[in-house]
């Protein structure tokens, strides 16, 4: 019976490692998503605001039709 529940005891173990490691990589791909997000937004605000000077610079007023809020 001591080997049984040694036995038990080590995959205890071993599924906690294991538990600890897929919140480590869940945790990682979250982070990534976040980066990539952010990275994102950088560029759409970038977007946006060369279309805007060059819209002003055809003497327009208001945003351009593909960034007016809808």
């Amino acid at each position: 019976m001591g080997k049984i529940q040694a036995g038990t005891s080590a995959q205890c173990e071993g599924d906690a490692s294991a538990l600890a490691w897929l919140f480590k990589q869940v945790a990682w791909v979250v982070f990534l998503s976040d980066v990539a997000q952010a990275a994102n937004d950088t560029v759409d605000r970038v977007r946006q605001a060369r279309a805007m000077r060059a819209w002003e610079k055809r003497g327009r007023t208001g945003p351009p039709p593909h960034l007016a809020k809808q």
